[in-house]
Parts: C-alpha cells; sequence; structure tokens
C-alpha cells in the first residue's frame, strides 16, 4: 500500500523545518521533498506474509 509517511518523514527531518523557518510556501520552496524513495516496512511485509499464508493456505515462500 502506497502513502505519503516517506514524504512526511522527510519533512520533519529537513533543517528549515526543523528550525521553524517555515511558511505557506514550504512546499514549493522545497521541490526536492516531492523526490522521496517508499520502502516497506516489516511490518507490511510481515502482514502481506500472512495474508498470502490465509490465501493460499501455506507459506509460498518455504
Amino acid at each position: 500500500m502506497k502513502t505519503t509517511i516517506p514524504y512526511f518523514q522527510q519533512i520533519v527531518q529537513e533543517p528549515d523545518f526543523l528550525r521553524m523557518n517555515f511558511d505557506t510556501s514550504y512546499i514549493d520552496e522545497h521541490p526536492q521533498l516531492l523526490e522521496y524513495q517508499e520502502t516497506e516496512r516489516g511490518v507490511d511485509k510481515l502482514a502481506r506474509l500472512i495474508a498470502e499464508i490465509n490465501a493460499f493456505g501455506k507459506n509460498p515462500y518455504a
């Protein structure tokens, strides 16, 4: 499932944001924040595995 969580994680780690130096033009002034990599969290991998085991009746990776 795609989310915007990685995007918001980048925002809260960005130096201007940490210095509380932002206003309504923050996103326009920081377009690089839109270039983020989505990583699959461990909990998502586990949820997918459980769903596949439930759907197929066995671990498809075993």
